[in-house]
């Protein structure tokens, strides 16, 4: 059958349907009609006939003259608006094998926010295409994936091709479609429990926003949760926080009658209009129920063996132990209670002298287990290879069962390391291979990690915590807030975070990943790029201002990267002396030991919400029956001053650690930080004679 000569359509969608609304089409093209509404045609990017379906005209994308420059081909989505759930379908094939491997990227959709800042984007790439999804007889894949609801922060949205530079080959593209598949107002019911369960303490309900502020401004809008109350009624409670992204609520776990309850949350207009209503899975434990032996309280905290434990560790690489049997004894003489292993093949032998030495361990099954099947015949176009012997799903499930049960009942035990960086289409599988897991070991919780906020939200359901690794420290001279070694923009990993907890409803449990090495040195050494040798490690300050400022921000856990990178390269290739590795191991050993000196502290149940914080800083409070305990923290590389408001009768101040000065004022905390400067201290509550 031939194909069916359509041209470009363009469908405007209604904006006043939310829930339930039926398929329409945002944008369609198969490249045989005006390509006016193309931006970027040239650079690499044309439509050429003869080489689509059937013989058809086709988007090709060939090796460009100038191949230091990324080919990026965009379509503005001028009928897109908030509270769309879009899916993305085209043909693509390899025409022609370049030397290099295909481009990373291939087809996405791009956001930003109403403040012209890029906020998110969705696609998949030639890896995925050319490994993982079937091929025709004529050599074309179907690419397809879906884009999540879009938050009612967002202003514009592109539809783009892009492909990166140092690729060659030619490759062609047929057959566009991009569809709404759904329209809410509320985009993302979540919740804090642990795994939608809780038996006592906070938990915090909350759901995506994605009507159009410029149809409907915030401030005529009401949200509520709706759920059994202990005593049977049904209660309705409004939202605590609305913001332009999502809305949510805190309550206590006492709250709920016990069992199975479905949390409703309603958004409504003032008077009294119904925009969307959506549940959220809840269940109450009765009192006394079995905990698993490690989980996430309410507030993001793990609990191990009924116990509150912040880890506090790094990551290692495949091979320290067995290339270098003194590793271990000095990592456990530092101030670290669990180590992540990355992508070290894992048995209870090794964990035996890791808990030797009390070290709790996270081992990896994202790049030895937890994609086995991704690659079928082609692991050249992808991140991960198979193991031997696996060629099926069933292969792949089989093997990922036994890896788990041969290691789930070993103390040492703390969470399995689920992701690594891998991409948003991926979502379902990692969805499907948690849930496995969950059943096998229901005692330990999944840990992941990333550096884009705009992935988080595909990649939730295999993960209950998260670590953004985003690594500011990179070249000498890269920019002028750069040329200093304490001007680096540490910053930007906090901002990070709050993106990727925004994404996810305001609400994710978060162990970061402070950057230890020097970017890159190591693959880049390997590499003989000679751009290795502008980068450096932070410095002692830039390091210490990572920890505390993660922790200003919500951190519960701090996992730093990379003891493996620092150690064993350093060793395997002489790239720097040992003088430089002793100074960065140092630094990141002393800012540890202050922080492992104040977890009693950050472990302590959440104090009275800050108020009227600078922008430049970060305030979290924490409190107990004796006192109210503040962290302040300046983000820039410059001095720092401002009053904080805290709601809290205290008498006195004490210091615990960090720098520059704090006083009480009337109102709360008045405070003068230095560059990258913290300061945490001690309330104490004023008694009844004050």
């Amino acid at each position: 059958m031939g194909k069916v000569k359509r041209g470009i359509t363009v469908v405007s969608v209604a904006v006043c349907a939310f829930a339930g609304a039926a398929d329409k089409t945002l944008f369609r093209d198969d490249f045989d009609g005006d390509l006016s509404h193309w931006r970027g045609l040239g650079g690499g990017w044309s439509v050429e006939a003869g080489v689509g379906a059937d013989g058809s005209r086709a988007l090709v994308w060939r090796t460009p003259k100038d191949g230091k420059k990324p080919s990026l081909l965009q379509y503005p989505l001028t009928a897109f608006r908030p509270g769309m759930k879009l899916e993305v379908s085209c043909r693509a094939k390899i025409v022609e094998a370049g030397a290099k491997p295909p481009p990373a990227k291939l087809c996405d959709i791009e956001w930003w926010d109403l403040e012209g800042k890029w906020s998110g984007g969705a696609g998949m790439g030639f890896e995925a295409i050319f490994s993982r999804l079937p091929v025709d007889g004529e050599g074309w894949s179907e690419i397809r994936f879906e884009v999540p609801h879009l938050q009612s922060d967002v202003s514009r949205s592109v539809f783009e091709f892009f492909t990166l530079p140092a690729s060659s080959g030619v490759v062609a593209v047929d057959d566009l479609l991009v569809r709404v598949i759904d329209r809410r107002a509320l985009t993302m019911p979540v919740s804090s429990a642990y795994r939608g369960k809780s038996r006592e303490g906070s938990v915090s309900f909350s759901s995506g926003l994605g009507f159009d502020p410029k149809d409907t401004p915030i401030d005529t809008l009401r949200c509520t949760f709706t759920f059994k109350g202990a005593s049977g009624d049904m209660r309705t409670v409004s939202a605590d926080e609305i913001c332009r992204r999502w809305a949510r609520v805190t309550l206590k776990t006492e709250d709920f009658a016990v069992g199975v309850n479905d949390v409703r949350v309603t958004l409504s207009t003032l008077e009294g209009k119904t925009l969307d209503s959506r549940t959220i899975p809840f269940e109450r434990l009765a009192p006394g129920a079995k905990m698993p032996r490690v989980y996430l309280d309410g507030c993001g905290r793990a609990i191990v063996n009924g116990r509150r434990f912040f880890p506090l560790g790094m990551f290692w690489h495949d091979g320290d132990l067995k290339e270098m049997p003194d590793v271990l004894e000095l990592y456990a003489k530092g101030p670290f209670n669990c180590l992540q292993t990355y992508d070290m093949p894992m048995n209870t032998d090794i964990l035996d002298k890791f808990w030797k030495h009390g070290l709790y361990v996270m081992p990896t099954l994202c790049s030895k287990t937890y994609l086995l099947n991704s690659m079928k015949k082609r692991p050249r176009y992808s991140n991960v290879a198979p193991l031997p012997g696996l060629e099926t799903e069933e292969d792949a499930r089989a093997e990922l069962a036994r890896y788990v049960n041969s290691l789930k009942r070993h103390p040492a035990v703390l969470a399995w390391y689920t992701s690594d960086e891998f991409f948003p289409w991926m979502g379902p599988l990692y969805a499907q291979r948690a849930e496995l897991i969950r059943r096998i070991d229901p005692d330990h919780p999944h840990y992941g990690v990333g550096n884009m906020e705009a992935y988080v939200p595909y990649l939730r359901g295999g993960f209950d915590v998260f670590g953004i690794d985003y690594y500011c420290i990179r070249m000498r001279g890269d920019s002028p807030e750069l040329l200093e070694p304490d001007r680096a923009a540490v910053w930007r990993g906090v901002e990070k975070l709050e993106k990727m907890r925004d994404a996810c409803g305001g609400i994710l449990h978060q162990w970061p990943v402070p950057q230890a090495y020097a970017r890159g040195w190591d693959y880049r050494r390997s590499m003989k790029n000679e751009e290795w040798r502008k980068l450096r490690f932070p410095t002692a300050k830039e390091f210490r201002a990572m920890c505390w400022q993660y922790i200003a921000a919500g951190a519960n856990g701090l996992v730093h990267y990379a003891y493996g990178q620092m150690l064993h390269w350093n060793r395997k290739a002489k790239i720097f002396g040992d003088e430089e590795f002793r100074e960065s191991w140092k630094a990141v050993c002393d800012a540890s030991a202050e922080v492992k000196a104040q977890i009693p502290v950050i472990l302590k149940d959440e104090g009275p919400k800050p108020r009227n914080v600078p922008a430049d800083a970060r305030v979290r409070t924490w409190r107990d029956d004796d006192a109210v305990y503040a962290l302040i923290c300046n983000l820039k590389p410059r001095p720092l001053s401002g009053t904080v408001d805290i709601d809290f009768a205290g008498r006195g101040l004490e210091r615990l650690t960090g720098g520059g000065t704090v006083a009480r004022s009337v109102k709360g905390l008045t405070f003068g930080l230095g560059p990258f400067e913290h300061a945490l201290v001690k309330i104490p509550r004023a008694s009844a004679e004050d």
